[in-house]
């Protein structure tokens, strides 16, 4: 649950991955056509590879277990639930009639099953690929966050540190030496790009946005309004 995966990210201080800013930065990295499934894992490894030198993140993507071996600043946790809360969460999304939900619902799992067996090699994960399993079945959103963050306390990963500059280079030529047998050469380019705010409501507007999955820009704007007799700007509207 992405819900899960906002909170953990807030309460440890950690930069979250989406799969809205994921393919932003696939885009940023590769261009605008897509990337074809079977090179898709050493495409997002190679971006996440560099973005943990830097930063703790948080990846709420499907797969997102099976990118990298065993590390130990790594914890990889999944989130089951049962039929009826996906199929009420469908119904919300979607906003479908209840009786509609479940065929929806078997239509969802099933492309998401292809496009994993695509990409991955596995349509379903296997329960030793996680660390951690939380049932959302008896425990909401804010009680999953807070034993994600207990096991992420536990599991030290801030006391490991971020990933080791010459293990992020191991990962960069395996996953270049992969990338080529596709005709695909990284850029470079992506990267975490943090707004500055201009008051903390933009900022809480924006985390809204994001727990809605709705893409924004900020892009603040300053207008002139008073000039001294040297013409330094003494007085203007921020919008």
């Amino acid at each position: 649950m992405e819900e899960v995966a906002h909170g953990a990210a807030r309460l440890l201080g950690f930069e979250l991955v989406t799969g809205t800013r994921l393919e932003q930065w696939l885009a940023q990295e590769f261009g605008d056509a897509p990337i074809p499934d079977r090179a898709w894992k050493p495409a997002v490894v190679s971006i996440l590879a560099r973005m943990a030198v830097a930063n703790h993140l948080v990846v709420a993507i499907a797969g997102a277990e099976a990118l990298f071996g065993p590390l130990p600043m790594l914890l990889r946790a999944g989130v089951v639930a049962p039929a009826a809360r996906r199929i009420g969460n469908v119904m919300l999304d979607q906003r479908l009639e209840r009786s509609r939900c479940p065929r929806s619902a078997a239509k969802l799992d099933q492309d998401a099953g292809r496009s994993r067996r695509a990409r991955l090699g596995r349509a379903k994960p296997v329960a030793e690929a996680f660390d951690i399993v939380l049932n959302a079945e008896h425990m909401d959103a804010s009680q999953m966050t807070e034993v994600l963050c207990a096991a992420a306390g536990a599991r030290q990963l801030v006391e490991h540190g971020l990933l080791p500059a010459a293990a992020e280079a191991q990962i960069q030529f395996q996953t270049r030496l992969q990338l080529a047998r596709s005709r695909i050469v990284p850029a470079g380019h992506a990267n975490i790009k943090r707004a500055v705010f201009g008051h903390p409501s933009e900022e809480l507007f924006a985390n809204l946005l994001n727990f809605y999955r709705i893409e924004w820009e900020y892009e603040p704007r300053s207008f002139a309004l008073q000039w001294d007799k040297d013409g330094n700007i003494v007085r203007s509207l921020h919008t």
